[in-house]
């Protein structure tokens, strides 16, 4: 027969002791793995965030772009227009130099033709001083197309498809506290207008270059142009 060792015989392990083991393992177990959730989660969280900065900047970076490109070709436009005021400008400065050859609707309809010159522009108008143009206001007074107290205020614009012409809208008085007009000739330098809404174009957004004319130090009244800003 096989001769087996007997036993050493030792300590058996209480029944409490053991238990107490088992609960300190369970503890420290449970431990390991609340800190590996919490681990688990942060890193989650700092990938969701991190994710989340990265989409936010490169959306912000297209959107600039975008904007820059928008504002470029914006600017060109808005270039467009002020050197369009320029020259009507020039033109009025030219002829009221001479204001006995003046001749009211050749004026009229060059305004007309800077408004065909560009489809950007919505309108192209000049506002006389009274009596500065070509000191004729009086005689102008009442007659077809034009208000009581005669004044030359042509304005081309496009309406319903076409352009719509008129030596004036009005009389002065009626426009003469206007921030188009006002504020150039105060400032004595051309300027660009504020946005505004304007109820006669469907209460569309607009702006306007604005550019004052001056002969011999005296205001003589100023040119524009009117951009819808769609």
């Amino acid at each position: 027969r096989p001769i087996f060792p007997e036993p050493i015989p030792g300590p058996v392990p209480e029944v409490p002791a053991l238990l107490s083991r088992l609960r300190l393992q369970t503890r420290s177990l449970a431990l390991l793995g609340g800190m590996a959730v919490v681990i688990v989660l942060s890193m989650l969280v700092f990938l969701a965030v991190r994710v989340r900065t990265i989409t936010r900047n490169e959306a912000f970076d297209k959107s600039a772009q975008i904007a820059q490109r928008m504002a470029a070709d914006f600017g060109e436009d808005l270039d467009g227009a002020m050197g369009a005021a320029r020259i009507l400008a020039r033109q009025v400065e030219a002829s009221a130099t001479r204001q006995a050859t003046i001749d009211r609707p050749a004026m009229a309809r060059s305004v007309q033709a800077i408004l065909e010159s560009d489809p950007f522009f919505y309108g192209v108008w000049f506002q006389a001083e009274p009596g500065r143009f070509d000191g004729r206001d009086a005689e102008f007074a009442g007659q077809p197309g034009y208000p009581a107290d005669g004044a030359f205020l042509p304005y081309a614009q496009r309406l319903n498809g076409g352009i719509d012409l008129t030596y004036s809208t009005g009389t002065f008085a009626e426009y003469a506290d206007e921030d188009y007009y006002t504020i150039p000739l105060k400032a004595g330098k051309e300027c660009i207008l504020e946005p505004y809404v304007e109820p006669d174009a469907g209460n569309a957004l607009m702006t306007s270059t604005c550019v004052p004319v001056f002969v011999d130090g005296k205001a003589v009244g100023v040119a524009g142009v009117d951009l819808v800003l769609k």
